[in-house]
């Protein structure tokens, strides 16, 4: 079996007089250091994954001094170099910066999300003509993937966040950089046409939709809204169950940062890693695409994943 390591951490914020940063910075290094929380084995990928876990969440982590970031990270090195670990996958719960000044290396799962979405993406145009694709989000992965589709698929791609005035400079340099003229908008799923193919990749756009009702005083595109945010099930149900089974949140955010790790096994595949992930995926995306069975939950034919429910 492979072996790779998951990097969690505790989900829920830490409140009490032993997480008050005086406190914490006294007791971190006794009570809160890196441990194995478990072994996970996934025999249908013949993958081990080690779980390593920060028993602190990100608001606790934010708050350490250096010193105990730094005895962080070395411990954490350290078990890697113990338990053989060459690639070793971050939690999404772990926000970017707390882990950037954790100096901790590992694998996010951007990448795998956008090749996730190119795959859903060619999959509901076997189905549909589309229009253009639209991806609700503020993070940085939106324009990788929006590279992708625009180069691969020749398809307009439209941005829509709450602010779209802060993407601006960035949208300027994609067009400089690449020829990509990415066309930014307000969030509007009253305007959403039978014929656009929607990604939401960020939660908080995700249970603003939800709040504002829409699907039920708003009529959505015959295709749902595809649910990428980090806490998205059903996307390979099969490997999630045996997630679930062993102890592990099957979210999103547990599931891309895995097997991002495990199809890239600490190989650095510079920029072509999105390309490395799906050619070296093999067997692995036939989980995603429901071919090791005969149902079909993942595609255009019943879309009985729950999305915006």
């Amino acid at each position: 079996m492979k072996r790779i390591g998951l990097l969690t951490i505790p989900y829920r914020p830490q409140r009490g007089p032993l997480f008050k940063p005086a406190v914490l910075n006294r007791v971190a290094s006794i009570f809160f250091g890196p441990r194995i929380s478990g072994i996970i084995r996934m025999k249908e990928v013949e993958l081990e994954v080690w779980e390593l876990h920060i028993p602190l969440e990100n608001e606790s982590l934010y708050h350490l001094d250096p010193q105990h970031k730094e005895q962080c990270r070395q411990k954490l090195a350290a078990l890697c170099r113990k338990l053989g670990i060459k690639s070793l996958g971050v939690s999404r719960v772990l926000r970017p910066g707390i882990m950037d000044s954790l100096a901790v290396e590992g694998r996010r799962g951007d990448c795998f999300i956008i090749a996730l979405a190119l795959l859903r993406l060619e999959e509901m145009l076997e189905f549909v003509r589309a229009r253009r694709v639209i991806l609700v989000s503020d993070q940085e992965l939106a324009y990788t993937l929006a590279v992708e589709i625009s180069e691969r698929l020749k398809l307009p791609v439209f941005l829509q966040t709450a602010n779209p005035r802060q993407h601006e400079p960035t949208v300027l340099r994609m067009l400089q950089r690449y020829g990509l003229a990415l066309s930014l908008a307000l969030l509007n799923p009253a305007g959403w046409k039978d014929d656009d193919i929607v990604f939401i990749l960020d939660e908080k756009y995700r249970d603003l939709i939800r709040q504002a009702g829409v699907g039920e005083t708003v009529l959505l595109p015959p295709l749902p809204p595809v649910d990428l945010t980090d806490s998205s099930r059903g996307h390979a149900p099969e490997l999630e169950k045996r997630l679930k089974e062993q102890g592990l949140n099957p979210a999103l955010h547990h599931l891309a940062p895995l097997m991002e790790a495990y199809l890239l096994d600490g190989e650095d595949t510079g920029l072509q890693i999105i390309n490395h992930l799906e050619a070296g995926g093999g067997r692995v995306w036939d989980y995603f695409l429901d071919k090791v069975r005969d149902g079909h939950y993942n595609t255009i034919k019943g879309f009985e994943r729950e999305i915006l429910r």
